[in-house]
C-alpha cells in the first residue's frame, strides 16, 4: 500500500498480473467497507485488467455493494453495512 486513510488506499501492485491485484484489491477494500461502512481504493502498475470483473463478485461475499472503474489504473469502492 502506498498512501492510506481510514476510508481509502493506493495499491502499487508492482507489475502482477491484473487478476492477482484485483483479487487482494477486493478483499482488502471490503475488509475495510465492513469496518467503516465505506471504503475507496486506487490500484495501479499491473500489465493488464482482465480478469477485473471476477474480483467484482467477492463483494458479494462479504454484503458490500461493489463500484468500480477501469482506465489506466482500477478504482474500487465498496460499501457495506457495519457489524453490529
Amino acid at each position: 500500500m502506498v498512501p492510506e486513510t481510514p476510508a481509502m488506499a493506493v495499491l502499487d501492485a508492482n507489475g502482477v498480473v491484473g487478476a492477482y491485484a484485483a483479487k487482494f484489491a477486493m478483499e482488502f477494500a471490503c475488509e475495510r467497507a465492513k469496518r467503516v461502512g465505506a471504503f475507496t481504493l486506487t490500484a495501479r502498475n499491473s500489465p493488464d485488467w482482465m480478469m477485473i470483473g471476477y474480483s467484482t463478485r467477492q463483494a458479494l461475499n462479504y454484503d458490500c455493494m461493489l463500484r468500480r472503474a477501469v482506465r489506466l489504473s482500477v478504482l474500487i469502492s465498496a460499501c457495506c453495512s457495519a457489524a453490529a
